[in-house]
């Protein structure tokens, strides 16, 4: 399984403080990308499997998409629903084109 980890620099490289500072803000920064980068995968992950449901559901003439199953009484939720996974194909996007992003192992 591929992990996508994002890149990121320091969050105040020229300013000369104490490297306690800087360390902390760098940890702080460094975490806060690792968890929204893995949100944005996760999002991107479901919605390709929900569009591959509605592909499906298409052909078999039935109602497979699984955010409107879930969320279909309540049409606010789903559109937010489909807002994030949007943002976040856009995120995923991003930091692949702009090499931002390494697969590991």
């Amino acid at each position: 399984m591929s992990l996508f980890v994002v890149k990121v620099p320091p969050l105040f490289p020229s300013r000369k403080r104490t490297k306690c500072y800087n360390k902390k803000r760098y940890i702080l920064n460094l975490l806060s990308m690792k968890v929204l980068g893995a949100i944005a995968v996760i999002l991107t992950v479901v919605g390709g499997i929900n569009w591959g449901l509605v592909g499906i559901g298409g052909f078999a003439e039935t109602n497979l998409n699984l955010v409107n199953l879930i969320f279909g009484s309540w049409p606010t939720v789903e559109w937010i629903v489909y807002i994030l996974v949007g943002i976040s194909a856009l995120l995923v996007g991003w930091a692949h084109m702009t090499k931002k992003c390494e697969m590991k192992q």
